[in-house]
């Protein structure tokens, strides 16, 4: 295998999420505060996990007895994929490609971002795409850890 060299190799930190649908709307899907990483391999491996800090814990231990409820609250508070990416340095696009993720459709999907990396701190911006009964924009922004 080939080792990519990126400036995008690294552990980088979730600083803020936010969405913009085609109607101007704003909206920030994990929350205020929100918790993740991402990870780029020199490999080409990729993996990103997205939380909203605000989750709340399922009323019991047994993973069987939470209510459909509890489920849903989790499933809309936590998102994550893996897989493996490329770039394409002269247009400032990642593209990762999709092995398995929150979402069982995404497997085998390929998903571009631009992105911007100014010192530290890594933007990625996605292609329009369905949420919230609407077409939305979403640029994540992140901070370099390792």
């Amino acid at each position: 295998m080939s080792l990519i060299n990126s400036p995008l190799i690294g552990t980088w930190k979730l600083i803020q999420c936010q969405g913009v649908s085609k109607e101007g709307e704003v909206c920030f899907p994990y929350g205020d505060n929100p918790y993740g990483q991402l990870i780029y391999t020199a490999k080409g491996t990729m993996s990103v996990l997205f939380s909203d800090t605000s989750r709340q814990n399922f009323v019991s231990e047994d993973l069987e007895a939470t209510t459909d409820n509890e489920k849903l609250k989790a499933y809309e508070t936590l998102d994550a994929y893996c897989g493996k990416y490329t770039v394409v340095e002269s247009d400032e696009i990642v593209i990762h490609h999709i092995k398995a993720g929150r979402v069982p459709n995404w497997t085998g999907l390929d998903r571009s971002r631009s992105f911007k990396i100014i010192g530290d701190q890594l933007t990625l911006k996605t292609e329009y795409f369905p949420m919230r009964g609407s077409e939305w924009i979403v640029e994540v922004v992140w901070q370099r850890v390792l």
